[in-house]
């Protein structure tokens, strides 16, 4: 995960752009004056920001980036079943996969699927699940793949591949031409093309062994854009489709909710087993109507948002410079009018998640 500093304690996201910083004002006044739990949030993270440059957080952050770095045998089985664990719960909670005696035929995608915890999760609930992954090849920075016997079981089939440059599947085959000195490194190969499935889980991160990546501050909006645009276009009417998401006062999140919220049933969901105390958390949409007009709108969106984003981090000159920014014909203002309340109910259980898990980790001895 491509995180550092203040991002790992807090979930803080930096606020670079103009637009980007009055929304976040917008948003952050808008759920002060509703949520006294967002509020108590806030004054959480004030106080941990202010320990950031301790040398104890050094040493943390120096920790954590070695164990995402270069993990042993050990901490990568520990993740593994970190991922199982948080599976279960998430199971208990949402009810996301039905029984084998419910389902008989379940056909589950995992994209950016290793070390495997949310497939063996499927398994665990469906032991007549079928399993498409997809998964960074090890080759390029990617983890193992640890579900057990996954090379011999008929149920499950992994690709591997860097779905970030799969320019045909989001729509632009001829995004860069072959005189680009980086045309090569990327495919015009189409995943599961003819598949759809019942339940989907996105659950990549910008990992620090990406070898391609390099630091680029285009990744992270390139892997969801990528993900959620295969999830979409995979999903079959009336699935079940789990996020891993960050920070949910983020505008940007906020108008990926709302968006979410016309063509499915969403709710949030915060393990608190793992990573409680940064801002990471799960869209979880059910009943996905993939042919509902919004539907199409955000693919739309996503692949506009993949394009920006990869002209942007390979120099690619084009003429037409979309932005690819969610729900473009509403402010920001419009769309907290509109789903503000709503989320506010959605999300202040993730919220008081966090605060408690930060003030736990960060703040117990003083």
């Amino acid at each position: 995960m491509a995180e550092g500093g203040i991002t790992n304690m807090t979930g803080e996201i930096p606020e670079v752009d103009s637009d980007l910083n009055e929304d976040y004002k917008i948003v952050k006044g808008f759920f002060s004056a509703r949520s006294q739990v967002f509020q108590d949030l806030m004054a959480v993270q004030q106080r941990v920001l202010l320990m950031d440059q301790s040398p104890e957080a050094d040493q943390y952050f120096k920790g954590q980036k070695e164990r995402a770095t270069s993990p042993n045998t050990k901490q990568k089985r520990y993740f593994y079943k970190m991922m199982t664990r948080v599976g279960d719960e998430m199971q208990n909670k949402e009810k996301i996969i039905p029984t084998s005696s419910k389902t008989i035929n379940l056909e589950a995608l995992d994209i950016c699927m290793a070390p495997g915890g949310y497939s063996a999760t499927v398994l665990k609930y469906n032991r007549l699940a079928r399993i498409s992954g997809l998964s960074l090849p090890k080759s390029e920075g990617g983890h193992d793949v640890l579900l057990p016997k996954w090379q011999v079981n008929r149920r499950i089939n992994i690709e591997f591949m860097d779905i970030t440059m799969l320019a045909a599947e989001i729509g632009f085959p001829h995004l860069v031409s072959q005189e680009y000195t980086d045309a090569s490194k990327f495919s015009d190969y189409i995943p599961y093309e003819s598949q759809a499935f019942d339940i989907v889980f996105c659950d990549g991160q910008v990992l620090h062994t990406h070898t391609r990546v390099g630091g680029s501050r285009h990744e992270p909006a390139r892997l969801t854009a990528a993900q959620l645009t295969i999830a979409l276009r995979r999903i079959k009417r009336g699935g079940t489709l789990i996020v891993l998401l960050h920070q949910v006062y983020s505008p940007p999140m906020i108008r990926l909710l709302e968006s979410f919220s016309q063509f499915s049933k969403i709710s949030l969901f915060k393990p608190t087993v793992s990573h409680a105390h940064r801002s990471s958390f799960y869209l979880v949409a059910k009943d996905v109507d993939s042919g509902h007009e919004r539907a199409s709108d955000l693919l739309r969106q996503l692949r506009n948002s993949w394009r920006t984003s990869t002209v942007q981090s390979f120099n690619v000159n084009l003429p037409d410079d979309s932005t690819g920014r969610y729900d473009a014909f509403k402010t920001i203002e419009e769309v907290m009018q509109l789903f503000g309340d709503k989320l506010i109910v959605l999300a202040e259980p993730v919220w008081n998640i966090q605060k408690q898990a930060m003030e736990k980790k960060f703040l117990a001895s003083g």
